[in-house]
């Protein structure tokens, strides 16, 4: 092979190997190939479906083996039990009845007096279990009293699927209830129940609500004895077939990482094998690979371990107007306080205004005052438009990470025009400068001037010309 052919060869090779690198590089980009999540773990929703310590202490174990850290065992005094026996692994749930009945009051306060840490699952409406209890029952608003004053979550499975109006219940129960912490799980996404735009406004709206993720991705069998996980499959809420985050997930995230908690919903044996839990575990290490790594901390183990720590922060935002005009000034006021009702002092708070594309300005900071309320006043400086306002708490030494937002419609100013009056013959002011479209009278005066001089100048010329008469 002659140098010049061995150099085309290279050249070609060389060409094919960056087009190939340029080709994997845009495809990674594009499917948001990133390391999977490797931190800790926490299942915050798991029901033992022995309920003996032993059972829980050999499946803490399982959970291990897989890389799990600690669980939320949902199954009353054996669960407190083996919580005393391994307090830095086991999360013990009391699992009450029925929402709707006086008895549950008395029954969860004494729970809660021994030491659990966790209320539920507590089934309001549920699809198949013949649940159908309203979310904001006069009852129900009582036991969510009692862990408020406890200052432990609560896990409530709510569901659309027999039952159209339950978000709305939801809605109104969670604003009658604003000192209790709720974990909502068993929602249905999709059309006719629940859209991710709802989701976030609910987020939005209320400071004290959580949305759990377990229970998305496992269909149970017939009479629950069985169960099959979705993850990977066509059913898949969060994910593609191929492992792709599903469009608007990222966003919810990334927006929104306090307001999310992650766990598996397992109820039956077969689902806590080594296998069983190990499918789970990799398929949400994978998905949370794709997003923040901050963010997927918080989701998979940070918010658990800050409500058990009672290191909550919990913010409303609002504004002296929703919709104002380029140049008005906007009071924004962040209402900070604990789990305990208790205002949040000596706390600075950032605020930003963020465009539609994602993109944040800084509009100033201000401190908490005595009822945990800081102020801003901000004079609007930007194009209009909608946008967020967004208050954000970073980490203290007491208080967890926390933001809140709100919408906000900027309009541009009204430009009011003056009208011209008509001008008339009587109103008209002599002017030396000619009228608009004046143009042909102008020229039909100089004619007009022309032909007059020529006619005098012609009128000379013949008097002139005249012969003399003799007298």
């Amino acid at each position: 092979m002659s140098p010049k052919n061995g150099l085309t060869v290279l050249s070609t090779f060389s060409s094919i190997l960056i087009i190939t690198t340029l080709v994997s590089v845009n495809t990674a980009s594009a499917f948001g190939v990133r390391p999977r999540y490797e931190g800790p773990m926490i299942d915050a929703h798991a029901h033992a479906v022995q309920r003996s310590v032993d059972w829980i202490l050999t499946t803490l174990e399982t959970y291990h083996k897989v890389g799990v850290d600690k669980i939320v065992f949902m199954s009353g005094l054996s669960a407190l039990q083996a919580f005393r026996l391994r307090p830095n692994e086991i999360i013990p749930s009391t699992d009450e009845g029925y929402a709707n009945r006086t008895g549950t009051i008395g029954h969860l306060d004494a729970s809660l007096s021994q030491g659990f840490k966790w209320v539920g699952e507590i089934a309001l409406r549920h699809w198949g279990q013949g649940w159908t209890i309203a979310a904001d029952d006069p009852v129900a608003l009582q036991v969510y009293e009692v862990c408020a004053k406890h200052q432990v979550p609560i896990t409530i499975h709510h569901d659309s699927r027999d039952y159209r109006g339950a978000y709305e219940e939801l809605d109104r129960a969670v604003g009658l209830s604003p000192h209790t912490i709720f974990v909502f799980h068993g929602w249905w996404l999709g059309p006719g129940h629940l859209s991710m735009q709802d989701l976030e406004r609910l987020i939005v709206r209320h400071a004290n609500l959580y949305v759990e993720l377990a229970g998305e991705l496992e269909a149970a069998g017939t009479n629950w004895n069985e169960q099959t996980f979705l993850g990977g499959s066509r059913q898949d809420q969060f994910a593609h077939t191929d492992g792709r985050m599903k469009e608007g997930w990222h966003i919810l995230f990334e927006r929104y990482p306090e307001r999310f908690i992650s766990g598996f919903d397992l109820f039956t044996q077969s689902a806590y094998s080594y296998e069983g839990i190990k499918i789970r575990v990799d398929y949400f290490r994978n998905l949370f690979g794709q997003i923040d790594r901050a963010a997927a901390e918080r989701i998979c183990y940070r918010n658990v371990e800050d409500l058990l720590a009672k290191r909550i922060c919990l913010m409303n935002v609002s504004l002296s107007s929703d919709r104002v005009e380029v140049g008005d000034v906007l009071t924004v006021a962040a209402q900070l306080r604990s789990m305990a009702a208790n205002p949040i002092r000596n706390e600075t708070v950032s605020f930003f205004l963020e465009r539609s594309d994602g993109k944040m300005t800084s509009i100033g900071e201000a401190e908490t005052d005595k009822s945990g309320l800081a102020m801003l006043n901000y004079k609007i400086d930007t194009n209009g438009g909608s946008y967020w306002v967004v208050a954000s708490h970073p980490e203290s030494s007491s208080y967890s990470y926390r933001s809140a937002r709100v919408q906000l419609t900027v309009n541009q100013p009204t430009i009011t025009t003056t009208k011209t009056a008509k001008v008339t013959d009587s109103t008209a002011i002599p002017s030396s400068i000619p009228p608009p479209n004046s143009t042909s009278y102008i020229i039909a005066g100089t004619v007009a001037t022309a032909v007059a001089l020529l006619l005098l100048m012609s009128r000379k010329r013949k008097r002139i010309e005249l012969p003399q008469v003799a007298g």
